[in-house]
């Protein structure tokens, strides 16, 4: 399915609006169900799923091709999933008509900047792990099988499963930090 889902990705780079249809078709189930398993109300996990779909459609020039779509469209569901629990523990905004303001060009330059480099970071660590370290990651966390069905299938326990995922995310962790640091 994902070398099919990455065709449709292809020809959505390409205009095919139907193509878009057609992937909306096939993750927004997987959406709702991530964000409630988030969490979320059912309301809120639709709301959350549009809001992925709105991201990719805004970030689609910044898609690899040749890269897989789950991790990616994954990757943009977590941020807005993140990005709602913040704004839901904030006070409540007063109204503010907001048209007669423009926000400072720099701020949304830097906040552009920010993302990509994030983005790249995280891409450049996901490459650096070992192929069963990234399949087990992306079976978990985008295409959420749960460890006992992934320990079953490999015929070793659920806690070895557990502890392989871990390990996979501390060594992403060590790869990103290494990359802001050397940065800094």
């Amino acid at each position: 399915m994902c070398d099919r889902e990455n065709l449709l990705m292809s020809a959505y780079l390409a205009g095919d609006e139907h193509a878009f249809g057609e992937l909306f078709r096939i993750y927004a189930p997987l959406l709702v169900r991530f964000f409630m398993r988030q969490g979320k109300r059912l309301s809120d996990a639709q709301d959350l799923t549009q809001d992925t779909f709105l991201q990719l459609h805004r970030a689609r020039a910044d898609f690899r091709a040749g890269e897989p779509l789950r991790p990616w469209l994954f990757t943009i569901a977590r941020n807005r999933c993140h990005d709602h629990g913040r704004r839901s523990r904030r006070k409540p905004e007063a109204f503010c008509d907001v048209d007669s303001y423009e926000a400072p060009q720099q701020a949304h330059e830097t906040q552009a900047l920010i993302a990509v480099e994030r983005r790249d970071a995280l891409h450049d660590a996901l490459a650096k792990l070992s192929q069963p370290e990234r399949k087990l990651l992306d079976e978990h966390w985008f295409g959420e099988r749960a460890f006992a069905e992934i320990a079953a299938r490999d015929g070793v326990q659920s806690s070895t499963v557990r502890v392989r995922a871990y390990r996979a995310c501390q060594r992403l962790r060590e790869m990103i930090s290494m990359r802001h640091s050397a940065a800094a």
